[in-house]
Formats: C-alpha cells, sequence, structure tokens
C-alpha cells in the first residue's frame, strides 16, 4: 500500500486478482480512477513491456557485470513507473551520467559507426534491439503524456532517451562479442 508516497508493504501475501478492473477502470496511487485506456496506463504498460524484455536479456546469461547493470536498468524502471502513478519516486542525474559512461566505455571496443545498422546478431543483440524499440516507444508515450500534462520530470525523459542509447550500445557490444558481423543497411 502507498502512504504518503511511499510503498509500505505488509508481509501478507498480495492477492492477484482484486476485480476492481472488471469495467475497465483502474486506480493509480491513491483513490484516482481511470480508465484503462489512459495515456498514463499506456505509459505504465510500455515500462513493463520494456521491463519484461530486459528480463529476457537476463535470462540469456550475459555476462555477470551486464546483469547487474540490467538489473540496475530494471529498478529503475520500475521507479519511472511508480512516478506516472503517483510515488514520490525520481532519477537522479548520476542515473543518467552512469548510462552516458557506460556508452562511451562500450563504444571504444567497438567499431566506428559509418552506416545505419539493421537489428540483428546473436541472441542477445537482437534482443537488445528488441529492447531498445521498446523503450523508443515508452519515451514516446511519456512525452506524449508530458505533453498534455507536464508532469514528467526532465530527468525522467532524459534517462528514457539516454536507456535507448545504452540499448543500442549494448546491442552492438554483444554482437562484436559474439563475432557476429553487423549487418548494414543497404538502399537497392
Amino acid at each position: 500500500m502507498w502512504t504518503n508516497g511511499k510503498l509500505d508493504m505488509d508481509r501478507t501475501q498480495m492477492k492477484i486478482y482484486t476485480k476492481v478492473g472488471d469495467k475497465g477502470t483502474t486506480s493509480l496511487i491513491g483513490t484516482q480512477k481511470i480508465s484503462k485506456a489512459d495515456l498514463r496506463l499506456a505509459c505504465l504498460g510500455d515500462l513493463d513491456e520494456l521491463n519484461c524484455q530486459i528480463g529476457v536479456i537476463i535470462a540469456l546469461k550475459p555476462p555477470h557485470q551486464k546483469i547487474e547493470k540490467l538489473q540496475r536498468v530494471q529498478n529503475l524502471l520500475f521507479n519511472l513507473g511508480a512516478n506516472i502513478a503517483g510515488a514520490d519516486l525520481t532519477i537522479k542525474s548520476s542515473d543518467i551520467e552512469q548510462l552516458e559512461q557506460e556508452i562511451d566505455q562500450l563504444q571504444q571496443t567497438l567499431p566506428a559507426l559509418t552506416a545505419f545498422i539493421l537489428p540483428s546478431g546473436d541472441l542477445l543483440a537482437t534482443h537488445c534491439h528488441f529492447a531498445r524499440a521498446i523503450c523508443r516507444r515508452a519515451e514516446r508515450a511519456q512525452a506524449a503524456l508530458n505533453d498534455l500534462e507536464q508532469d514528467i520530470p526532465e530527468n525522467h525523459l532524459k534517462y528514457i532517451n539516454r536507456l535507448s542509447d545504452w540499448l543500442f550500445v549494448s546491442a552492438r557490444a554483444f554482437a562484436h562479442q559474439a563475432k557476429v558481423e553487423e549487418r548494414l543497411w543497404c538502399l537497392d
């Protein structure tokens, strides 16, 4: 249960079905009921889908240090979602800077990017590309919500934008480590 913007979990088993949403509405943090077609819920759904896809990447067993980074991202995606739902959780500038540092480090190990590449590679790389595409959708949904309600914190928009870049470079790194040649987009 949320109390004063904080999650207060008692140790009793959560009931999975509540029947509250049977008529097409749901509640966010607090008592506000909204339609399940609301843009705010679309944002939450996109973040949930992205988090699930990152779980798939983790299940494919990338190197241990990457698993830790992916799990950090999963937690921060929950923070983004909780904020959209009404909790007082934020993304710090240091979270964005950490992604930028990791992007810079990965790029030093990769061949220069001289053309657009097609999403490809081994399973880790292609799932990372898929996560990037979901991330871009989540970013568009948050931008649309922000256009309407002006309540998405600037760092949240920056983080989701930088995360898609991080996922792109991670996909390239996975393909490179697997010695899979990148497929270039060619105009025919």
